[in-house]
């Protein structure tokens, strides 16, 4: 892996105080991310998580063993008139501090989702970089979608799945089953087969199921022992049959697809964790994780269910922000 290497200027005359303000914090964190980047290993972190009033913006950062890439995504309530002035000052400060290239520089504003504003294609560049984490291989694409392609924020969690896949052959001997709903990309079942499991993805995006398909390849995983499923959840029962060692199941906060009823994370969640019952084996794992910021898990989950809140631990050292995602470990009660 790459070292980083940010150059420590000392000509500050042409930079303003403000500027000044987010390098100083930059390079506090850039020595923090360094050890993160190795300890892991990975090549993807979150540099900057609005640490500063005055820059509220998200600072990803890529490195690859010739380039380097950043993603800065406005996260400010409202825009002002300087945010222009200020998004050119970060330009230039990663060009000319950790020399990155400025094709390689990408800024997004993210927005509130909800039924009328989900996230939807943005360009057609179709660049792809390939990052590093663990032992696995992901294609990003930092520019055509509003999402990249994997959720920095669940590193950990990919981390843990592929942990319990792993314990799970050496105590039982055989391969687990893994069902991941919403798989989005499948960075997580990538985890799991690396682990040695059998896997399950249903999404309703062809393209990122075919994007999914792509990272197993990458990884050299062979199709023969995993399914990709084309359907929303409402018709998983058509398409899936037997039971799980491991479910893995992150919905969207909203979704109102022309194929399926609407969907609301706070008010379907109940009805959504409870129908996992009949795919669950009687000793298998149910992790389920979601973003909606003010989301509360309904108390009837743990009439079900034994439950454990991993949301504080899941959130990795490197991002600042406690309600980026929940995250539940369940149980089946007997």
């Amino acid at each position: 892996m790459p070292r980083i290497q940010g150059k420590m200027t000392n000509e500050t005359n042409d930079m303003s105080e403000r500027i000044l303000e987010l390098k100083r914090r930059l390079e506090k964190n850039l020595a923090k991310r360094e050890k993160l980047m190795k300890a892991w290993p990975t090549t993807a972190v979150r540099l900057y998580d609005k640490d500063l009033p005055n820059f509220p913006y998200l600072i990803d950062y890529f490195t690859s063993v010739r380039d380097r890439y950043a993603l800065i995504q406005f996260k400010g309530k409202k825009r002002f008139p300087d945010d222009d002035d200020k998004e050119k000052e970060i330009v230039t400060l990663l060009e000319t501090w950790l020399e990155i290239p400025a094709k390689h520089i990408h800024l997004k504003e993210r927005r509130p989702q909800g039924p009328e504003n989900q996230y939807k294609k943005l360009d057609n560049e179709g660049s792809s970089i390939f990052i590093e984490e663990g032992r696995a291989l992901f294609r990003l694409n930092l520019t055509d979608y509003m999402d990249t392609g994997l959720f920095l924020d669940h590193r950990p969690l990919r981390k843990w799945i592929g942990k319990d896949c792993e314990a799970f052959v050496k105590k039982e001997g055989k391969t687990p089953k893994f069902l991941n709903l919403f798989c989005y990309t499948a960075s997580v079942s990538v985890m799991a087969a690396l682990a040695g499991a059998s896997t399950v993805n249903l999404d309703l995006s062809s393209t990122y199921l075919d994007w999914a398909q792509g990272n197993f390849e990458l990884n050299e995983i062979s199709l023969k022992k995993h399914q990709f499923i084309k359907a929303p959840i409402q018709e998983m029962d058509e398409h899936i049959r037997g039971s799980f060692d491991f479910i893995y199941l992150d919905p969207p906060t909203f979704s109102n697809s022309k194929r399926t009823s609407d969907f609301d994370i706070q008010e379907d969640h109940l009805k959504l964790i409870l129908q996992m019952k009949k795919y669950l084996s009687p000793k298998g794992v149910l992790w389920f994780s979601c973003n909606r910021r003010d989301f509360v898990l309904d108390p009837k989950v743990g009439e079900h269910f034994h439950i454990q809140n991993k949301s504080h631990d899941s959130i990795p050292e490197d991002f600042t922000d406690e309600k980026i995602h929940q995250c539940y470990r369940l149980l089946l009660k007997d």
